[in-house]
């Protein structure tokens, strides 16, 4: 869903350091990230802000959804809510005794069930911890071996995909759709 937002227009998610990112770039980094957290055989990006950013921006979707479920009870008539594919997350990876009930209105337990499901795959959230990046040299360098992270951990640049590749969700969404001014890039 989120690739499907991206392929009409840029748009936010919620997560800073993922919001600053070019939209190419976010097609990129979601691309990697994914792969690398569905495939046994894929390797693991690179270590960086922006790539758990774009593994925190799915988080935040997915809680967005589920508050606009709460708030829109028609969104929430799908063969499967997100609501539900929350829990059934929970139920394979968290030990925690209670959950929501699906059919919860409870914005915060949904908050607090998905910071759960989050920190199964993020160790922490150092890339929201970007004060120091404008501090003095010395502080900076300090402050990153404090948190334990590279020197690269917030300068890395992250990637462009290939134009043909780019191209070739629109080209996709485009035959599906029928429609030919999806294949803009702005």
């Amino acid at each position: 869903m989120m690739v499907d937002f991206l392929s009409d227009n840029d748009c936010e998610f919620g997560v800073h350091v993922f919001d600053e990112l070019q939209r190419g770039q976010k097609l990129f980094s979601l691309y990697r990230v994914a792969r690398a957290l569905l495939r046994p055989d894929e390797p693991a990006p690179q270590h960086t802000a922006f790539a758990e950013a774009s593994i925190a921006s799915v988080y935040q979707h997915l809680l967005d959804r589920i508050v606009q479920e709460i708030d829109d009870p028609e969104f929430a008539r799908r063969p499967q809510s997100w609501r539900q594919l929350a829990v059934e997350a929970a139920r394979q990876s968290i030990s925690i005794e209670t959950w929501p009930k699906e059919t919860s209105q409870n914005k915060e337990a949904w908050e607090a069930l998905i910071d759960c499901l989050a920190d199964e795959v993020l160790r922490d959230h150092d890339f929201e911890l970007t004060d120091h990046l404008d501090a003095d040299p010395d502080v900076s360098r300090a402050v990153k071996g404090y948190m334990g992270v590279s020197k690269t951990y917030y300068t890395a640049v992250p990637l462009d995909p290939p134009d043909d590749q780019l191209n070739l969700h629109f080209q996709r969404k485009d035959a599906e759709t029928g429609c030919s001014n999806v294949t803009s890039k702005s």
